[in-house]
Formats: structure tokens, sequence, C-alpha cells
């Protein structure tokens, strides 16, 4: 199984707390509706870039492929 490690970034783009490991598939089952792009999440993946999302209202999350 694929594991991301999320961040939580204020709006300054700065992280907040510590990051942690997540599963991908449950990660992304729970987020299903909230503002992530997961086809560009998964795309940037692939790709061997993070993904960060955007203008959410109460900061950013930043999610990368766990090597």
């Amino acid at each position: 199984m694929n594991k991301i490690k999320v961040t939580h970034l204020d709006n300054k783009g700065n992280a907040i707390g510590d990051s942690f490991v997540a599963d991908l598939e449950v990660y992304k089952r729970v987020n299903k509706n909230t503002g992530f792009d997961w086809s560009k999440a998964i795309t940037c993946f692939v790709n061997g870039e993070s993904y960060t999302t955007t203008n959410m209202p109460y900061g950013n999350i930043k999610l990368q492929l766990n090597k």
C-alpha cells in the first residue's frame, strides 16, 4: 500500500504542528469531498512531486508520497 506524508499549512505556507504518515487510499476515501483534486495529486505523485491544496479557508495541506 502507498503511504503519504500529510503536512497541514497555515495561510502563509508554514507547517502547523507535526506531519503524519497515512495510507493513501484511506486518506483519499475519508477526504473525498474536501477540496482535494485527487487526479492532480496522483499525477503529481507519479511525477515524483508533492501536491498542495490551494485556496482552502483555514490553510492548505501538502501531500507527499512517502518513500
